[in-house]
């Protein structure tokens, strides 16, 4: 977006730049990055007219709003997961509570269910190899339960040594993954 305001506001001197970023944005034949942005900018609602600069924190705010307006329409099984742990857009405690980028990376995969367990990678294998989801079984214990983020952080024997250090985080006489999450 600060790209575009530069060359929107390019002197004549240096049309010839401006025109090629008009013609790109304009020329679906291409795909040019410019006409990716413009596309993108439009179906957010932001409405991008070449002749007007864009207000980066206006677009940033109009983008969220609409994030924010279809989160509780997705048909995505990853947010249906998601929404009972997180029912609003808003910034989740656990972001200000953990320090460190790279914790808050590890926590935000495994929240958005892009952890490596077996129920997201077996979505990933071709649609005739899947298997349902309650059906892709712990590869690291005999329980026959299924490799989700439950079984991952509260019963799989496999990492029982790990989970009683921390036991204190999970403290209270039934510990859930929200109550994890939003006990912070």
């Amino acid at each position: 977006m600060r790209y575009h305001n530069r060359i929107n506001n390019l002197s004549d001197d240096e049309r010839l730049i401006k025109c090629a970023f008009v013609e790109g944005m304009h020329d679906p034949a291409h795909l040019s990055w410019s006409h990716k942005v413009h596309s993108w900018l439009q179906g957010q609602s932001v409405g991008l007219n070449i002749e007007d600069d864009l207000d980066v924190r206006t677009v940033i705010g109009n983008t969220k709003n609409h994030y924010a307006q279809t989160w509780h329409q997705s048909s995505l099984s990853s947010v249906a997961r998601y929404q009972p742990l997180q029912p609003e857009y808003v910034l989740a405690p656990y972001l200000s509570a953990v320090k460190g980028f790279k914790s808050q990376k590890v926590i935000s995969r495994f929240r958005c269910g892009c952890h490596g367990l077996h129920v997201d990678t077996g979505r990933l294998l071709p649609l005739a190899q899947q298997v349902p989801r309650e059906q892709r079984h712990c590869v690291f214990c005999a329980s026959g339960s299924a490799e989700d983020e439950h079984h991952f952080v509260f019963d799989c024997p496999a990492y029982g040594a790990i989970r009683n250090k921390f036991t204190n985080r999970f403290w209270g006489p039934a510990p859930t993954l929200s109550f994890i999450f939003y006990s912070t």
